[in-house]
């Protein structure tokens, strides 16, 4: 194929396979920690770390007669509905991996801030010692709740960067059609060579290509799979840098009828923030067991529920 025939084919749905690599894996626990650039254009798909089905004013797109360019517009709008329309509260189990350790950790969510209770280590349970000092540190967040308070501003901050973002992605993206998969519609995405950043967090934007799946009957982002083609410097490399070869994978699903949430996040990424400070993320979380909690839960009722 040509380069020309390649370009005439962007936005047409393509008959060939779109394979979604897997391989060296890499992202949705939060990204709070990790490098903040990296966090601002992984947090695409976390926009408030929940979110409810969008309404629609129309019917879904149907990809006979709808560019991949206005689906990605379309799913994008729907997702940033979707997270100003989210007010709801979870329990869930994490599995995360990194820093050489498997970690399970319980989280409750309110409204006074986040409760986090350590379950296990490498598969381990903790040790009579160990479970009572989390239990301690637990019923103290309770008493003075600044630290599960600081969680949840720190959550609601990088929601607010992430929806910054993700409200991005149409115009530095060019989308690409894949392949079909039942209600999954595949998009290939690089990045759009008239795409102007306006900032050094969007300058990511300028290197990162992949794939990205939508559910077509809910017009929805289920999963994002991507890289980083080339080093991306921020204010000419003085600010730090992000190498070549990065990757992260983003998956959410629908975990109770009507609501979306992400259940596996996959990082790998490496580069340099200021002052030659090095940065090396590799996580691999996985999300499950979510419930729904009432909306007045307090922080005492949500140890009580986090200690069963």
């Amino acid at each position: 194929m040509t380069e020309s025939q390649e370009g005439a084919n962007w936005g047409q749905p393509s008959e060939h396979f779109s394979s979604l690599i897997v391989e060296n894996l890499i992202r949705p626990s939060l990204v709070r920690n990790l490098f903040p650039v990296a966090a601002l254009f992984l947090g695409m798909l976390i926009v408030g770390g929940s979110a409810l089905s969008a309404p629609r004013a129309d019917s879904p797109i149907t990809t006979t007669n709808t560019s991949a360019q206005q689906l990605l517009k379309k799913v994008t709008d729907n997702e940033l509905a979707a997270d100003k329309a989210d007010d709801f509260l979870w329990m869930y189990i994490s599995e995360d991996h990194k820093a050489g350790q498997d970690i399970k950790e319980k989280t409750v969510e309110t409204r006074h801030g986040i409760l986090t209770l350590r379950l296990s280590v490498d598969g381990k349970p903790l040790d009579k010692n160990q479970e009572a000092k989390q239990r301690d540190h637990l019923h103290e967040m309770v008493s003075n709740p600044q630290e599960a308070k600081k969680a949840q501003q720190d959550q609601q901050q990088d929601s607010d960067q992430a929806e910054d973002m993700l409200r991005l992605l149409p115009q530095a993206l060019l989308a690409k059609y894949g392949t079909r998969r039942g209600d999954l519609q595949a998009l290939d995405f690089r990045p759009n060579p008239s795409f102007n950043p306006s900032s050094h967090e969007a300058e990511v934007f300028q290197a990162m290509s992949g794939i990205m799946w939508i559910n077509i009957k809910e017009d929805r982002l289920k999963e994002i799979d991507g890289h980083i083609g080339h080093r991306v410097n921020f204010g000419w490399g003085v600010l730090g840098h992000l190498d070549k070869g990065g990757r992260f994978r983003v998956v959410q699903a629908e975990v109770v009828p009507g609501h979306w949430e992400i259940v596996k996040l996959i990082v790998d990424m490496r580069g340099k923030a200021l002052f030659f400070k090095s940065i090396s993320v590799q996580q691999d979380e996985t999300r499950s067991d979510y419930k729904l909690l009432p909306p007045g839960i307090t922080l005492a009722e949500g140890a009580k529920l986090i200690e069963r």
